[in-house]
């Protein structure tokens, strides 16, 4: 039989690349270099802008309209328990709705698009 012969191994040497002026968390404080970012926030750059959080109030006025109609009125005597004015039409239908009312306008608010200044002229 014929002795199987090695194959030849390729060794491929690499250097380290060398640098004239290291920086990074290796180098000591003072020889470090400073990086300056500045971040401005302009009104431009914010995701809300005045026409939505005109509707986000408006919805929150909504909500808190609701939850006053569902406190209702009080009862003419602490010592009766009138059904008529618990189990009202106002607290269990009108209120809820006028809620969930907010609650759409507000999502309403979030979703609306800033408007576009660019002119498509």
């Amino acid at each position: 039989m014929a002795k199987e012969s090695t194959p030849n191994k390729k060794v491929i040497k690499t250097e380290p690349r060398k640098t004239d002026t290291p920086s990074g968390a290796s180098m000591p404080l003072p020889g470090r270099k400073k990086v300056i970012t500045r971040m401005t926030n302009t009104p431009t750059d914010f995701t809300f802008n005045r026409e939505n959080i005109k509707w986000m109030l408006i919805s929150v006025g909504i909500v808190s309209f609701g939850y006053i109609l569902m406190m209702g009125g009080k009862m003419p005597s602490n010592n009766v328990w009138d059904e008529k004015i618990i189990y009202s039409f106002t607290r269990t239908v009108l209120a809820p709705v006028v809620i969930l009312a907010g609650l759409g306008l507000s999502i309403y608010a979030i979703f609306l698009n800033k408007p576009s200044s660019e002119n498509n002229s």
